[in-house]
């Protein structure tokens, strides 16, 4: 009797592990922008213009100063930070040497 409400308590807790481990997870949603880098007004502060004129704020991990006046496409996703949106790139992408 002990022996079989062992082996049955121990039959749930790996059927519960193997739901566990099945479940997935919700993918982001990663999104491209290309256009012109330029410096921003504050310090770390990178400000993206695509070539329809719309201006994007984007931070990176990566060193974003030696991609000013580049053409450059990064993959991220927007997020807002202190109330302000920012594309969040995860990529950055060098396109060509200037802007257009």
């Amino acid at each position: 009797m002990k022996r079989s409400n062992i082996l049955v308590a121990f039959l749930i807790c790996a059927g519960l592990t193997v739901a566990q481990q099945s479940t997935p997870l919700p993918k982001e949603e990663k999104t491209a922008l290309s256009g012109c880098l330029s410096k921003g007004a504050a310090a770390g502060e990178y400000i993206l213009t695509t070539e329809n004129g719309q201006k994007t704020m984007v931070m990176s991990t990566d060193d974003l100063s030696k991609h000013v006046a580049h053409t450059v496409r990064v993959t991220g996703e927007s997020t807002t930070l202190q109330g302000k949106t920012v594309f969040r790139a995860d990529l950055v992408e060098h396109i060509a040497d200037s802007c257009k």
